[in-house]
């Protein structure tokens, strides 16, 4: 289908099969779109409205991503219930010590290296070239984590 031709209801055909059971998904896969047709426009190859707009535009045929995917939120730990987490930490793999107590993500846990680790100053120095935001990231390390 060439960029010019693109409707309104080419994006709804393509956002309601997922819209209510994948939201998240379907709100991604909206902007990504919304990006390419604003390239397009930019670039000459169609002219007009964004058919991906929000407001004013699909906010009138599909529900709001928040009122169908309700998220919850991650309860925290209670006080009571930080002794027995700690026991399980210290029972599991140390992968899984390292990212329950450093609150790494786990693709930084997965691609650490053993030379990262310093077990003398009980510190992990993540390199930048790892991290998301590009900038060394050094977590204290603890008992429970090594």
């Amino acid at each position: 289908m060439l960029v010019q031709d693109i409707t309104v209801q080419d994006v709804l055909r393509v956002l309601e099969p997922v819209w209510l059971s994948k939201t998240e998904t379907a709100s991604r896969l909206r902007g990504r779109i919304k990006l390419v047709l604003s390239w397009a426009t930019v670039a000459g190859q169609r002219t007009g409205d964004n058919p991906t707009r929000w407001l004013g535009n699909l906010e009138e045929l599909l529900p709001a991503a928040a009122k169908v995917a309700k998220q919850a939120n991650q309860p925290a730990l209670q006080i009571d219930d930080i002794p027995p987490w700690m026991a399980a930490q210290r029972r599991r793999r140390t992968g899984t010590r390292i990212a329950g107590t450093t609150a790494a993500r786990s693709q930084e846990v997965r691609g650490a290296i053993r030379h990262e680790i310093d077990l003398d100053a009980v510190l992990w120095v993540i390199p930048a070239t790892r991290m998301k935001m590009d900038r060394e990231h050094r977590p204290s390390l603890s008992d429970v984590t090594i």
